[in-house]
Protein backbone atom coordinates (compact mmCIF):
# COMPACT_ATOMS: atom_id res chain seq x y z
CA UNK A 1 0.00 0.00 0.00
CA UNK A 2 1.68 3.39 -1.32
CA UNK A 3 2.24 6.18 1.56
CA UNK A 4 0.17 9.52 1.79
CA UNK A 5 3.29 11.01 0.60
CA UNK A 6 3.47 8.88 -2.30
CA UNK A 7 -0.23 9.66 -3.53
CA UNK A 8 0.50 13.50 -3.22
CA UNK A 9 3.71 13.44 -5.19
CA UNK A 10 2.29 11.25 -7.93
CA UNK A 11 -0.34 14.08 -7.67
CA UNK A 12 2.11 16.82 -7.83
CA UNK A 13 3.97 14.54 -11.04
CA UNK A 14 0.49 14.57 -12.83
CA UNK A 15 0.01 18.45 -12.19
CA UNK A 16 3.07 19.55 -13.64
CA UNK A 17 2.92 17.65 -16.40
CA UNK A 18 -0.97 18.81 -17.16
CA UNK A 19 0.88 22.07 -17.26
CA UNK A 20 2.91 21.77 -20.57
CA UNK A 21 -0.10 18.90 -21.69
CA UNK A 22 -0.28 19.40 -25.69
CA UNK A 23 -3.87 19.28 -26.03
CA UNK A 24 -7.03 19.97 -23.89
CA UNK A 25 -7.62 16.05 -23.66
CA UNK A 26 -4.20 15.34 -22.58
CA UNK A 27 -4.60 18.34 -19.69
CA UNK A 28 -8.08 17.03 -18.65
CA UNK A 29 -6.37 13.13 -18.41
CA UNK A 30 -3.96 14.62 -16.04
CA UNK A 31 -5.83 16.77 -14.02
CA UNK A 32 -8.54 13.74 -13.34
CA UNK A 33 -5.48 11.97 -12.47
CA UNK A 34 -4.35 14.52 -10.13
CA UNK A 35 -8.14 14.19 -8.05
CA UNK A 36 -7.50 10.44 -8.09
CA UNK A 37 -4.10 10.79 -6.32
CA UNK A 38 -5.60 13.51 -4.14
CA UNK A 39 -8.26 11.55 -3.59
CA UNK A 40 -6.63 7.80 -2.89
CA UNK A 41 -3.93 10.38 -0.09
CA UNK A 42 -7.34 11.50 1.63
CA UNK A 43 -8.76 7.98 1.60
CA UNK A 44 -5.32 7.17 3.24
CA UNK A 45 -5.43 9.69 5.87
CA UNK A 46 -8.57 9.29 6.90
CA UNK A 47 -7.94 5.66 7.33
CA UNK A 48 -5.25 5.99 9.46
CA UNK A 49 -6.73 8.41 11.20
CA UNK A 50 -10.23 6.00 12.36
CA UNK A 51 -7.39 3.39 13.42
CA UNK A 52 -5.90 5.57 15.84
CA UNK A 53 -9.10 5.96 17.33
CA UNK A 54 -9.82 2.17 17.19
CA UNK A 55 -8.27 0.81 20.38
CA UNK A 56 -5.97 -2.38 19.38
CA UNK A 57 -8.06 -4.44 21.64
CA UNK A 58 -11.22 -3.94 18.90
CA UNK A 59 -8.36 -3.77 16.13
CA UNK A 60 -7.99 -7.96 17.06
CA UNK A 61 -11.34 -9.11 17.56
CA UNK A 62 -12.10 -7.40 13.68
CA UNK A 63 -9.47 -9.39 12.99
CA UNK A 64 -9.62 -12.45 14.67
CA UNK A 65 -13.05 -13.73 12.85
CA UNK A 66 -12.15 -16.58 10.47
CA UNK A 67 -8.40 -15.95 11.06
CA UNK A 68 -6.17 -19.00 12.07
CA UNK A 69 -4.70 -17.27 14.88
CA UNK A 70 -8.29 -16.20 15.67
CA UNK A 71 -8.53 -17.77 19.92
CA UNK A 72 -5.28 -16.20 20.60
CA UNK A 73 -6.15 -12.76 18.73
CA UNK A 74 -9.25 -12.49 21.41
CA UNK A 75 -7.59 -14.01 24.39
CA UNK A 76 -4.94 -11.29 24.32
CA UNK A 77 -7.62 -8.89 23.36
CA UNK A 78 -9.57 -9.52 26.75
CA UNK A 79 -6.64 -9.80 28.49
CA UNK A 80 -5.44 -6.23 27.60
CA UNK A 81 -8.89 -4.77 28.04
CA UNK A 82 -9.31 -6.82 31.73
CA UNK A 83 -5.79 -5.01 32.66
CA UNK A 84 -6.85 -1.85 31.26
CA UNK A 85 -10.14 -2.27 33.53
CA UNK A 86 -8.45 -3.43 36.67
CA UNK A 87 -5.37 -0.60 36.37
CA UNK A 88 -5.96 1.57 39.55
CA UNK A 89 -2.64 3.64 39.75
CA UNK A 90 -0.27 1.25 41.62
CA UNK A 91 2.50 -0.92 40.81
CA UNK A 92 1.51 -4.17 40.25
CA UNK A 93 -1.24 -3.23 38.31
CA UNK A 94 1.00 -0.74 35.67
CA UNK A 95 3.11 -3.46 35.63
CA UNK A 96 0.18 -5.88 34.67
CA UNK A 97 -1.02 -3.17 31.87
CA UNK A 98 2.28 -2.63 30.57
CA UNK A 99 3.22 -6.56 30.14
CA UNK A 100 -0.57 -7.01 28.58
CA UNK A 101 -0.08 -4.16 26.20
CA UNK A 102 3.28 -5.72 25.10
CA UNK A 103 1.92 -9.23 24.71
CA UNK A 104 -0.74 -7.97 22.86
CA UNK A 105 1.05 -5.52 20.37
CA UNK A 106 3.69 -8.08 19.77
CA UNK A 107 0.87 -10.61 18.88
CA UNK A 108 -0.57 -8.09 16.86
CA UNK A 109 2.63 -7.27 14.84
CA UNK A 110 3.37 -11.22 14.35
CA UNK A 111 -0.24 -11.21 12.45
CA UNK A 112 -0.22 -8.73 10.57
CA UNK A 113 3.45 -7.39 9.96
CA UNK A 114 2.77 -4.27 11.51
CA UNK A 115 6.38 -2.93 12.89
CA UNK A 116 6.63 -2.79 16.79
CA UNK A 117 7.90 0.62 16.33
Amino acid sequence: MKTVQEYRRHADECRELAKSARSLEERRTLLDMVATWEGLALAQERKAAAQDTISLSDRMRALARGHPRERELIESADAFDKATTDFDGDLRSALNLAESWERARKLWSEVTGEPLS
